[in-house]
């Protein structure tokens, strides 16, 4: 009797356990966090999910509000030329990492993701080469025109604020639309990526 006993307690706990993970500062079970889905592209925010890390060909620059499209344009082409010469059948995808926001020195990175760690003998002539590290963030798809972003920014912001959030690191974008293929604005996908703490 005693050993049906044990069993039934063993079998009882250890299904009750509860194997979820969670983002746990000052605060435990703030917010559930979800691997990430490279196929989630529903619009909106997707939760807070752990982003693995990723490769990429990382090249760094700042500008003035009146000269960042230009710059960021320049950047991006020259990150995409060298990503063709470690991937030259891949698809290109690009991103930035945005340092400040101040627009007498705009501080960003631009960069194009590797699908694999890159070979020590190849070596970009421009930029270098750098492994984003994994990172708990929030994630939102943004559909349409770059100029909208700040839309998409004004919702994370308020869902930061009602899930007692706040951002801990760089804020990433990543462009998985390439806007010279797809005409229509409306179906530019852009992954912005908060990373977040609890307060």
């Amino acid at each position: 009797m005693k050993i049906i006993f044990f069993v039934f307690i063993s079998v009882f706990l250890f299904s009750c356990r509860d194997n979820t993970v969670y983002l746990q500062e000052n605060e435990p079970n703030v917010i559930l966090i979800k691997p990430f889905d490279q196929n989630d592209t529903s619009e909106g925010i997707r939760g807070v999910v752990i982003v693995p890390e990723f490769w990429s060909i990382l090249l760094s620059d700042s500008a003035t509000g009146s000269d960042i499209q230009r710059k960021y344009a320049e950047n991006i082409v020259t990150v995409m030329e060298e990503y063709y010469r470690f991937e030259p059948d891949g698809n290109g995808i690009t991103g930035s990492l945005i340092h400040t926001n101040n627009p007498q020195n705009f501080k960003f990175d631009v960069f194009a993701v590797l699908t694999q760690k890159p070979s020590d003998s190849l070596k970009p002539h421009h930029g270098k080469l750098h492994l984003m590290k994994s990172d708990t963030v929030i994630l939102f798809n943004h559909y349409g025109n770059y100029r909208y972003l700040y839309k998409s920014y004004q919702r994370l912001k308020s869902y930061m604020e009602q899930n007692k959030l706040v951002q801990k690191d760089v804020m990433r974008e990543i462009y998985v639309t390439d806007p010279t293929k797809v005409k229509d604005s409306g179906r530019w996908l852009t992954r912005i990526m908060v990373p977040v703490k609890s307060k």
